[in-house]
């Protein structure tokens, strides 16, 4: 059978610009993603037999659509999941396997595979489902580039010279965010490694090994200095247009996502990194004295930056996030909420629960599914206590 892909990916896409933009579009928007389902079926045995590069796309958009839909994330994990299996499979971390396909599918099944890679990155920091694209479940070294030899163009223009410039433009600064959630991602993995061998003491010698500690605080220096060197196109003054005749006007809304969300994810990251070591009592390892109020000051700033960031954009580019989106938010407020609760530190306790409030007003003018759920655990939270909010919530990371 013909893959149906083109009919495929409109309704899809149909859904998630209906549900946002069109009057009842929170009607009309589900029609579109149950015929995309049921198109998927169709073909989808065949699907997973044969798989090309929209196999991967259209798992990604169909996660993403019932994500949306439902404010859940279980089936979209799935989903996503199978499509990192897809490309373990076609062994899309390796260059070699890259080089067997046309240049056309060869630039889309390169670009699917980062998008996948990102998620699994971002996913070992929320802790929030299994990892599929694990470098050392591989049966080869990852040597994929970040663009191919006979790399084609994805973007249609009369300007192919303008169109190249912008092309490579956002690609560099996407994978700047990807080696920033890389560089996240290992070093969680080595926390909680170093924090499992202390905890065990079954193996104290490996748990005092000073060369571990230093890899760890060498790992942690050189996560802090991801953004040393952002890519020119997100620096404050190319996205304001101050002093620069070259970026065109439909080009600023991308490179404003871009910073936007490359922001997003470092300050969520070194959240979670700090709260980590935190919870084990590993915080000396990246350079903070291991008791409450220095921390959770700390945690306090990095959340702080991160609300700043979400203020700093026009509302729009919060939406285009999604659930994902709402997902990290719920996150962060798990951790303000926890502060306000449970801090020795008065001054922090009012700091934390400050902050918590304006995320929840942020996150409560979403159009998100789970948005009316989350400022209603968080708000009986706050008169409950945080065991009530733990006691609630079995099915997000909380």
């Amino acid at each position: 059978m013909v893959k149906a892909f083109p009919p495929l990916s409109t309704n899809t896409r149909s859904f998630l610009h209906a549900r946002s933009t069109i009057p009842h579009g929170a009607v009309v928007a589900p029609k579109f993603l149950t015929a995309a389902r049921r198109m998927f079926r169709e073909y989808e045995d065949e699907d997973r037999r044969v798989p090309d590069a929209t196999s991967l796309q259209i798992r990604m958009l169909l996660s993403t659509s019932l994500q949306q839909h439902t404010g859940e994330t279980g089936l979209a994990w799935h989903l996503v999941g199978e499509a990192g299996l897809i490309a373990r499979r076609m062994r899309l971390y390796s260059e070699s396997a890259m080089s067997q396909h046309s240049p056309l599918e060869a630039t889309m099944l390169r670009n699917a595979f980062w998008v996948l890679y990102v998620a699994d990155n971002s996913t070992k920091c929320l802790q929030n489902r299994a990892v599929i694209l694990h470098e050392p479940l591989f049966d080869a070294e990852m040597d994929l580039a970040v663009s191919g030899v006979n790399q084609v163009s994805l973007l249609a223009s009369e300007d192919t010279d303008t169109t190249a410039r912008f092309e490579v433009s956002l690609s560099q600064s996407f994978h700047h965010m990807r080696r920033t959630w890389a560089a996240a991602a290992r070093l969680m993995m080595a926390i909680r490694a170093y924090g499992r061998l202390r905890s065990d003491n079954i193996h104290p010698e490996l748990a005092m090994d000073s060369a571990q500690l230093a890899r760890i605080t060498q790992m942690y220096s050189e996560f802090t200095a991801s953004l040393d060197d952002i890519p020119a196109m997100l620096q404050p003054s190319v996205i304001v247009g101050q002093g620069d005749d070259t970026l065109a006007e439909e080009e600023r809304p991308c490179y404003i996502s871009q910073r936007y969300r490359l922001l997003s994810a470092y300050y969520f990251a070194k959240l979670m990194i700090i709260h980590e070591c935190r919870h084990l009592g590993l915080a000396s390892i990246i350079g903070f004295r291991d008791d409450d109020s220095t921390l959770a000051s700390e945690e306090i700033n990095v959340a702080r930056d991160f609300i700043h960031n979400l203020q700093s954009v026009q509302f729009h580019y919060l939406v285009e996030l999604g659930e994902p989106g709402v997902e990290v938010m719920r996150a962060v407020g798990s951790i303000l909420l926890e502060i306000s609760q449970k801090s020795d530190n008065a001054v922090s306790r009012q700091r934390a629960l400050s902050h918590l409030n304006i995320l929840l007003d942020i996150v409560a003018r979403l159009d998100s599914q789970a948005s009316d759920k989350l400022t209603s655990q968080l708000s009986h939270a706050q008169t409950m206590g945080f065991a009530g909010m733990e006691e609630q919530s079995e099915e997000t990371p909380w």
